[in-house]
This record gives structure tokens, sequence and C-alpha cells, in this order.
């Protein structure tokens, strides 16, 4: 199993999306589990397209993708935290090293991401996936206000 530890100093990118909580029975990494699972088409092409890119610039990929590569790319990270009112895994790589972070309280949810920049390409990366980082969040937090 992979290890990860976040680097000792303020991340240089941080954001956090908040939404209600419509499943508070659930545990934090079941409500991670919940959001992901809940990917539109449009995430898991544009994922894929994404670890191809990764290969040729060295970033992580995972080879077994399964049906919703995000998905058990994303669930595969290292586990940070896992209580049931926070979850927490990252990833360290050669352009930047993240966390993704969910916390709950019965009725809401707060769903952050933190990024280290390691060298120029990792800015560039943010640059380039920010606007769809933007809207995939923003839909994980909708869709867990939302009982299916």
């Amino acid at each position: 199993m992979q290890s990860f530890a976040k680097p000792h100093r303020e991340p240089d990118f941080k954001d956090c999306f908040s939404g209600a909580n419509a499943y508070p029975e659930k545990s934090a990494k079941e409500l991670a589990e919940l959001a992901l699972a809940s990917s539109p088409f449009w995430f898991r092409v544009m994922f894929a397209m994404r670890q191809k890119l990764a290969n040729i610039v060295g970033l992580r990929t995972k080879t077994d993708q399964g049906e919703n590569p995000g998905v058990s790319f994303l669930l595969s990270l290292p586990e940070l935290e896992n209580t049931e009112t926070a979850y927490e895994a990252g990833l360290a790589d050669k352009h930047l090293d993240f966390t993704i972070r969910l916390e709950k309280t019965a009725d809401r949810v707060n769903l952050m991401t933190q990024i280290w920049f390691n060298n120029f390409w990792g800015k560039i990366y943010l640059k380039f996936v920010l606007p769809f980082h933007n809207m995939i969040v923003s839909h994980w937090v909708k869709k867990l206000g939302r009982i299916q």
C-alpha cells in the first residue's frame, strides 16, 4: 500500500465546497464513496484523457481503471484520516501533492482540496484542470444534499 504525508508547509492552493447532508447516518468515507459514485459521464471521459496525458508528463496513474476510472483512482489514494466525521486521502507526485478531505455533520458536508506545488508544471496543471475541478466537486456536494 502506498503512503503519503502532507508537506510541512501551508498549501499553495485550497478550496472548500459546502452543502446539505441528506445522509447523516453515513460515515464520512461512505459519503465520499457516494459522491464519487455519482460522477457524470463527462467526468469519466475527462479523467480517462487525464490518465493518458499524465503518462506523457510523468504523473501517477493506475493501469486497472475498471468501469469508472476517476472513482477507482480517487478511492485508492492513501488514507490520511478515516473517522465517522472526517475522511482524507492524498497523493504525492512529481508536479504536485494533494489531499481531498470530506468532513460531515448531521446536516452539512464540506469537501476540501489542498494542493502543494512541487514545480512549475504543477501550477500549469492546476490552471488547466481548475474549471473542471470546480464543476465536479460542486456536483459531488450537490449530490450529497439529495436523497437518491
